[in-house]
C-alpha cells in the first residue's frame, strides 16, 4: 500500500488534469496490475481474494487510479462478464437432462418458484433490511438508507460467482443453480427501473425549495456552479466564491467549476474518450493548455481554503448554439443555486471592453432564460487577481444598489452573505422615489382606483415583499452596524444615473439585480438605451466603460417561481 500510493502519487504529478495521460504510464498501470494478478496466482493464492487485496493497496483518489477504474470497468463489463456469464450458464452438469427424458436443452429444466422467491427474498430485502439498519445505527435517515439499500441489491456479480462456487462445491443441485440466475437477472434488470426511481423522487423532493441563494436553508450544502471561458475569469470568480463561502462549515460549500469549450471543427477532429464512462475529451493544444492552467488555479485555491469549499471540475463541449443547455443541465444535476458566468466582454488594456464574442452573449442569455436557479453575469475589472492568495489579505469595498424586486432581493443575499467576510465592506444604497414623484403617481392612479379596488397589483406585491425583506435585512445586518446603509431619494431615471455616477470611484463591486419584475418610475425610459439587455436596465448603464474602468459590475438574477410552480396567476405563488 505505501509503495501503490507513493508511486501512483508521482505519476499524478507528472500527468495533471487537462493534458493527456502518456503512453508510458498507461501501459506501466495496466502490466504492473496484471504482474501482480498473475504472482498470486503462481503463488497458489486465491485469485478472487488476491484481486481484491490489490484494489485495497491501490488509494481511492487520483487522476491514474480513475483511468484504471474507468476502463477495467469497461472492460469487464462489456467483454468478460458477458464471457462469464456464458461461462457459467454452460457448466450445468445436465443431470437433469440425464434423468428427465422429456428435457432436451437446459433451457427447457423445470424451474422452481419458491426457490426463485426464496433467493430473490434473500437477495433484496435481506440487503435492505441490513443497510438501514446500519444505516440509522450511524445516523442516517431512513429513506436515505434505504435508496442505499436498493443500490446495493441490484448488483449481480457477486451473486454469480457465489451461485457458481455454491454449484462447484455440490451445496445445491442444477434447479436451485438456475433459480439463483434467474434471480440475479432480475434484479440487474431492475437497476434502471430503481436508479430512475430514486433520482425522480430526489429531484421531487429537491424542488420542494425554490433554488435560489434568498431561499437556501441554512445548514445545508452550497451548491455554486462558475462558467469558465478560459484563466482569465478565475480570479474573480474564486474571490466571490470564497467571500460567500466564508461562514459556512467545512464541507458545506461546493464549487463546480465548469469548462466552455466551443466545438469548433479543429476541436471536434481533436475528440478523445475522457477518463469518465461516457465522458469524452479535447485534444488540442489550445484547449490542453487553458484547461491546465484552469485546473492549476482551482488546485491552489483548493489548497487554500483547505476544507473550506470543495472543488470539482465540469466541462461543456457543444457549439455554442447548444451550450446553454449543458450548463443548465449540470448546475440541474448537481443541484446548484447560483450560476455565475462572466460577460462576454473583456477588459483592455486600456480600460475599455473589447469587442467580445456574440455566441458567448447568447448563451448567457439562455442561460438566463432556462436556468433552474439564479444566475449571476460577471464584468470584471480587476475585483481579484491572480497573484492573491486570498481574499483576506486585502480589503474590498462592495456595495449594492437596490431599487426593488426579487433580483434585488437576490442580489442582497448574496451581498450579505460575502458581507460575513472580514476584508468586504459592504455598503446598501437604497432607491426611492422622491416625496413629490410618489404623490403625482398616487393622484394618478387614484382615477383607476375603483377599476382593482378587488385585487392587489404586482407592483404592490412586490413593494410589500421588499419592505418585509429589507425589514429583515436591516435588523440583522445594519442594526449591528456591520454593512453601511445609505438611502438616497430620486425623482426619475436621469437623477438614478447622476447618483450611481457619485458612487463609481467609492467601490470596486457593485452588486445590482436585473429588474425584471421591477416596475418603478426610477427606471422608466432606461430601455431605450440598454444595449445589453441581458444585463437589465441599471446594470447595463454600470457595465458600461463611459461609467467606470476600475470597477467590477455582478448581475443577479433570482430564480423566477413562476416557471417552478407553472401557474396561471402570481396570487397562487407560495409568497
Amino acid at each position: 500500500m505505501v509503495v501503490s500510493k507513493w508511486v501512483l502519487n508521482k505519476i499524478n504529478e507528472r500527468n495533471p488534469e487537462g493534458k493527456p495521460m502518456k503512453g508510458i504510464y498507461i501501459i506501466s498501470l495496466m502490466v504492473a496490475v496484471l504482474c501482480l494478478c498473475f504472482a498470486a496466482t503462481f503463488l497458489h493464492m486465491d485469485p478472487n481474494l488476491a484481486a481484491f487485496m490489490i484494489g485495497l493497496a491501490l488509494p481511492r483518489e487520483g487522476r491514474a487510479t480513475r483511468f484504471l477504474i474507468n476502463n477495467l470497468h469497461f472492460f469487464l463489463n462489456y467483454v468478460i462478464l458477458p464471457l462469464y456469464l456464458v461461462y457459467v450458464s454452460l457448466s450445468v452438469r445436465h443431470s437433469e437432462l440425464r434423468t428427465n427424458p422429456n428435457i432436451d436443452y437446459v433451457i427447457n429444466m423445470p424451474l422452481r418458484w419458491h426457490k426463485l422467491l426464496i433467493a430473490v427474498t434473500i437477495g433484496t430485502v435481506g440487503k435492505i433490511f441490513g443497510t438501514v439498519a446500519v444505516g440509522l445505527f450511524f445516523g442516517m435517515k431512513w429513506l436515505d438508507a434505504i435508496a442505499l439499500g436498493q443500490l446495493l441489491s441490484i448488483k449481480g456479480y457477486y451473486h454469480i460467482f457465489c451461485a457458481n462456487e455454491a454449484w462447484k462445491h455440490f451445496m445445491i443441485n442444477d434447479t436451485t443453480f438456475v433459480a439463483m440466475l434467474c434471480m440475479i437477472m432480475i434484479t440487474s434488470a431492475t437497476a434502471p427501473l430503481v436508479a430512475y426511481g430514486m433520482a425522480a423522487w430526489k429531484r421531487r423532493k429537491e424542488r420542494s425549495q425554490l433554488m435560489s441563494l434568498q431561499f437556501h436553508r441554512s445548514g445545508t450544502e452550497l451548491q455554486i456552479m462558475v462558467g469558465l471561458q478560459g484563466p482569465q475569469n478565475l480570479p474573480i470568480a474564486l474571490t466571490l466564491v470564497e467571500a460567500i463561502g466564508w461562514t459556512k462549515e467545512p464541507g458545506k460549500v461546493t464549487l463546480y467549476a465548469i469548462d466552455m469549450i466551443e466545438l469548433t471543427e479543429r476541436a471536434a477532429a481533436t475528440l478523445v474518450r475522457g477518463e469518465g464512462a461516457e465522458a469524452v475529451e479535447v485534444a488540442d493544444t489550445e484547449v490542453m493548455d487553458v484547461r491546465y492552467q484552469i485546473g492549476e488555479a482551482l488546485e491552489a485555491f483548493q489548497k487554500e481554503n483547505k476544507d473550506g469549499v470543495n472543488v470539482k471540475r465540469l466541462q461543456a463541449i457543444s457549439s455554442l448554439d447548444d451550450m446553454d443547455r449543458d450548463i443548465c443541465m449540470c448546475a440541474k444535476d448537481v443541484m446548484a443555486v447560483l450560476i455565475l458566468i462572466p460577460f462576454h466582454k473583456c477588459q483592455r488594456m486600456d480600460g475599455l471592453m473589447d469587442t467580445g464574442h456574440d455566441g458567448f452573449q447568447l448563451v448567457n442569455q439562455k442561460v438566463l432564460q432556462h436556468a433552474s436557479c439564479s444566475v449571476g453575469i460577471i464584468i470584471d475589472r480587476g475585483f481579484g487577481h491572480m497573484n492573491q492568495a486570498s481574499l483576506s489579505l486585502v480589503g474590498k469595498n462592495v456595495v449594492v444598489v437596490f431599487i426593488g424586486g426579487g433580483d434585488d432581493r437576490e442580489a442582497l443575499t448574496l451581498a450579505a452573505e460575502m458581507s460575513q467576510h472580514p476584508a468586504i465592506k459592504l455598503t446598501v444604497v437604497r432607491f426611492l422615489p422622491a416625496i413629490e414623484t410618489h404623490v403625482n403617481t398616487t393622484m394618478q392612479s387614484s382615477t383607476f382606483h375603483h377599476l382593482k379596488q378587488s385585487f392587489t397589483s404586482d407592483a404592490e406585491i412586490q413593494m410589500q415583499l421588499d419592505d418585509e425583506f429589507f425589514a429583515d435585512f436591516y435588523r440583522m445586518h445594519i442594526t449591528n452596524k456591520g454593512v453601511e446603509y445609505m438611502e438616497k431619494h430620486v425623482t426619475d431615471a436621469e437623477e438614478l444615473v447622476m447618483e450611481l455616477h457619485a458612487l463609481e470611484s467609492q467601490y470596486e463591486l457593485f452588486v445590482v439585480g436585473k429588474g425584471r419584475d421591477r416596475k418603478s418610475v426610477l427606471t422608466d425610459g432606461l430601455e431605450a438605451w440598454t444595449e445589453y439587455p441581458e444585463l437589465g436596465h441599471v446594470g447595463d448603464i454600470i457595465a458600461s466603460s463611459e461609467f467606470s474602468t476600475t470597477a467590477s459590475v455582478l448581475v443577479i438574477q433570482q430564480y423566477d417561481a413562476r416557471k417552478h410552480y407553472d401557474v396561471i396567476d402570481d396570487e397562487f405563488r407560495p409568497f
